[in-house]
């Protein structure tokens, strides 16, 4: 999974505000789901009518482990810098598909946070491994 966001808040050693960054981490398989927001009326004689307004696209994703210690900035220290510049509803990209480390763009999307979805879950905290759940929300998704 590649991530390219601006950098705001709690930034990461040698990182500097306002400056695109990648972050490349392998997850899990990443999962997709389609939530219809529709207007539902009922008439007095008990007619309804559904009016589609629009179908969410939401990602799911669960990263594997990642560390704390290290070489400064850590992939720990790269996540939380990510999560603090995006928790503000800023919009950044966000590519499920693409492997760490180099190939092309695979399906770079445009994407916001859902904020109440970020979970760091330590994995052993004796050695500084950690792994994440989160969920972005696409904002131009077209089915």
């Amino acid at each position: 999974m590649r991530i390219t966001y601006t950098a705001k808040r709690a930034l990461a050693s040698g990182h500097t505000a306002a400056t695109s960054y990648d972050l490349d981490m392998y997850t899990q398989e990443p999962q997709r789901t389609y939530t219809p927001v529709r207007k539902r009326s009922v008439a007095i004689d008990g007619t309804e009518e559904n009016l589609l307004l629009r179908i969410e696209s939401q990602w799911t994703v669960v990263t594997d482990q990642f560390k704390r210690t290290g070489s400064a900035p850590t992939s720990r220290d790269l996540f939380v810098e990510f999560l603090a510049s995006v928790m503000g509803g800023e919009s950044f990209v966000f590519d499920p598909y693409r492997l760490p480390g180099g190939g092309a763009d695979v399906l770079p999307l445009n994407v916001s946070l859902v904020s109440e979805s970020v979970q760091i879950t330590p994995i052993d905290p004796s050695l500084g491994t950690y792994t994440a759940t989160f969920s972005v929300r696409e904002r131009d998704a077209v089915i």
